[in-house]
């Protein structure tokens, strides 16, 4: 499940790492990685675009704002029809941890 990630900040922490492992792994030149990923964290976003500094590569960050009785929705459909989903707790903590992307910000 995509929710025991961000169960604690020590187990986020392995998820962010584990993510940014994966990216500089596949990141190149002639390679395009796609992260879609809770990336709501700026600090981890700036790592991820100077890792693509380093290879000398584009970086576009995507953030698509949805209010919240959408996503509430959304996550009782997944809920009801089985699917992965985030408890409500979990979403709301997530929510206000969010640090929205900046363009004047890397």
């Amino acid at each position: 499940k995509k929710s025991t990630g961000y169960i604690n900040s020590q187990m986020e922490k392995s998820v962010r790492g584990s993510l940014k492992s994966a990216v500089d792994h596949l990141l190149s030149a002639d390679n395009y990685v796609i992260l879609d990923s809770l990336n709501y964290i700026k600090g981890f976003r700036y790592e991820l675009y100077c890792s693509a500094r380093t290879y000398r590569t584009a970086h576009c960050v995507v953030w698509v704002e949805c209010r919240d009785e959408i996503s509430n929705k959304w996550n009782e459909e997944r809920i009801s029809n089985g699917f992965d989903s985030y408890p409500e707790n979990m979403l709301q903590d997530l929510r206000r941890r969010f640090e929205a992307p900046n363009e004047s910000n890397r």
